[in-house]
């Protein structure tokens, strides 16, 4: 499991904590495997500046046909951030992945 700040659905989860009247804790700090899968798949390569060569681009998905070749490129891209696949589905309607961060 990897941890890190959460995104809510629009912004970060700000969820303070108080102890003896004194926030200790205000950003939520959760696994974020699935939230980096999510982020690969909807992010386009060369939207991130820094790793134009990051991103998956699901939204191209919609009429094509080679499902064989996005299979591909989202293992390598879940694979390229670390993590380590066990099982990744894709048909016509749906993906589903599978993966953990490795511990090693």
């Amino acid at each position: 499991m990897k941890t890190g700040i959460v995104i809510g659905e629009n912004d970060l989860e700000i969820v303070p904590i108080i102890n003896d009247g004194l926030i200790v804790q205000g950003v939520k700090v959760s696994d974020i495997t699935r939230q980096n899968q999510s982020a690969l798949l909807v992010t386009t390569k060369g939207e991130v500046k820094l790793s134009p060569w990051v991103g998956i681009g699901i939204q191209r998905m919609m009429n094509e046909h080679d499902l064989l070749s996005w299979k591909s490129e989202i293992r390598k891209q879940i694979e390229a951030d670390g993590q380590k696949i066990n099982i990744l589905i894709i048909d016509s309607q749906n993906i589903s992945i599978d993966a953990s961060y490795s511990t090693e």
